[in-house]
C-alpha cells in the first residue's frame, strides 16, 4: 500500500464516518449496514482509482 493510497483511504473513511448520525439510531442494524456498505464502496472506488493510476505509470 502506497503512502498516498493510505492517506486517501484514511481521509475518505473519516469523511464517511462523520456522515453517520450520532444518536442511538446509529446502533440500528440497517444504519450500521448502510454505513459499512458505504465504507466498502469508498474503499473499492479508491482501490480502482489507484490501480488505474499505477497502471498509467
Amino acid at each position: 500500500m502506497t503512502d498516498s493510497y493510505a492517506k486517501a483511504l484514511t481521509e475518505r473513511i473519516a469523511k464517511s464516518m462523520l456522515a453517520v448520525p450520532k444518536s442511538a439510531d446509529v446502533l440500528a442494524p440497517e444504519v450500521l449496514g448502510a454505513a459499512v456498505g458505504e465504507l466498502i464502496n469508498e474503499i473499492a472506488e479508491l482501490r480502482a482509482r489507484i490501480e488505474a493510476l499505477e497502471g498509467k505509470q
